[in-house]
């Protein structure tokens, strides 16, 4: 069953297009502004999926997050929160790990593209727990469907 709605980000929004958005948004200022704009692209959770089975409760305002595999053993995400600044957050990592297969979203390397984008040392300790758990529940998630498969 697939109950995520569609969304650009890991598709014609990828990691490769996030990073050039954010190399051209040279200040902080500017980056919020961006992680903001993403956040308007990315459709809502409906009601009945924000429950605890999807909520991340390490995120300082509240954000759920669902995955499904689809047909070609790809995860389907989708991450809302009641802050804007967390759903552009949420962009970021669905750019790098929607509709990829656990295979590649535990190759994938977080650090690198965060150090990349520049966020690790201007995001508040509090943000950057809830995208760091955000990513954990993914690539625990993606490690266990590949365990399930052996």
């Amino acid at each position: 069953m697939n109950s995520i709605p569609q969304h650009v980000f890991g598709q014609s929004i990828d990691t490769a297009e996030i990073e050039q958005q954010f190399a051209k948004a040279k200040a902080w200022q500017q980056r919020i502004k961006l992680l903001v704009e993403l956040a308007k692209q990315l459709p809502t959770l409906a009601d009945e999926q924000k429950n605890d089975q999807s909520r991340i409760f390490a995120c300082e305002s509240k954000s759920w997050l669902i995955m499904e595999l689809n047909q070609k053993n790809q995860w389907q995400i989708l991450i809302d929160s009641e802050a804007k600044l967390v759903r552009g957050l949420g962009c970021i990592l669905l750019a790098a790990f929607n509709q990829k297969s656990s295979q590649q979203i535990i190759q994938f390397d977080l650090a690198n593209y965060m150090q990349t984008l520049g966020l690790q040392k201007q995001l508040s300790p509090s943000r950057a727990s809830g995208l760091t758990a955000i990513a954990k529940v993914i690539i625990e998630r993606a490690h266990s469907e590949i365990k399930a498969q052996n």
